[in-house]
């Protein structure tokens, strides 16, 4: 579908988001339910950046099976669909299955309930404007300052909530303090993935396509590697690591700025791989291209 997210890469980017979502996402969000036991992606095998919802199904540990909608816009007939897509999903697994959207829009009432004589069919809706995005940003950032680790949901949720930064804005400050903080980059890898998890329907394709470039950029090795084996080039045979590294971040700069100074190429090329690693973390980050002699040596 030409987008930079495979099935294999979504793929990973689940079961990496699994590792926050699996863990207390239900208390944050004030659901009184089992824990979280496995995700399963619904839409495989690439994101659809235009699509109207996203939606998930969590397995709990009672077995039972928890629907979880993200919904920009909410009618009568959002309702209707829910119900007969829970229909199905029951008529399928047999298991009780729960249904929470979680809406983000401004309206602060819902319909969350039908009835049709024996038939009732009741939702829980959870409004993410009640959510200040900025004041949460802000003290998670207080935190960071004290040498502190954020809170991983709240980083997670951030580009859901109310602020006065459009979503991927938000994203992109997000991934800068997730950089300054004291998580490892796994972690950093986990609650990544689980942002694009939530923001892929609401996002551009070229937006979410540089989210999950500054996942991969987390391990600039892998991601050489792995830009290396889309092109047909085996990493490690053909070149040397040092070198792969060098022709990665040449690439992304010569991307990024459209034009790329021989005195560039030759200063890149007399690097470490420990200052190369560090040019590529920063790459997303800057502005002009002349901000690039600051990690040259």
């Amino acid at each position: 579908m030409g987008k930079d997210i495979t099935y294999q890469n979504y793929d990973v980017v689940f079961k990496l988001a699994c590792e926050v979502f699996c863990h207390n996402m239900l208390d944050f969000l004030g659901l009184d339910l089992p824990e979280i036991e496995d995700i399963y992606p619904t839409e495989l095998p690439a994101i659809e950046a235009d699509a109207q919802i996203t939606d998930f199904i969590f397995k709990l540990k009672d077995d039972s099976l928890l629907h979880l909608e993200f919904q920009r816009t909410y009618s009568e007939e959002d309702l209707y669909r829910f119900f007969m897509y829970d229909a199905r999903l029951i008529s399928k697994h047999r298991r009780i299955i729960r249904t929470v959207v979680i809406y983000l829009g401004d309206s602060i009432t819902l319909k969350d309930k039908i009835q049709w004589g024996a038939v009732t069919y009741n939702i829980d809706i959870i409004y993410m404007n009640k959510y200040d995005g900025d004041k949460i940003f802000q003290e998670e950032m207080e935190k960071v300052e004290r040498n502190e680790k954020p809170d991983a949901l709240n980083m997670t949720f951030l580009p859901l909530m109310r602020s006065s930064k459009g979503m991927d804005e938000r994203v992109k400050d997000i991934y800068t303090l997730l950089k300054a903080s004291s998580f490892n980059s796994r972690e950093i890898e986990s609650i990544m993935a689980g942002i694009i998890v939530l923001v892929d329907k609401m996002l551009d394709e070229s937006a979410i396509n540089k989210i999950w470039e500054e996942i991969s950029m987390l391990n600039v090795i892998k991601f050489a590697e792995k830009k290396g084996l889309e092109e047909g080039i085996l990493i490690g045979r053909e070149e040397g690591r040092e070198e792969a590294t060098q022709n990665l971040i040449l690439r992304l700069l010569l991307a990024k700025f459209k034009d790329l100074p021989g005195e560039y190429e030759e200063k890149i090329r007399e690097q470490d791989e420990q200052s190369l690693n560090i040019i590529a973390t920063k790459i997303l980050e800057m502005k002009r291209l002349e901000e690039l002699k600051d990690y040259l040596h």
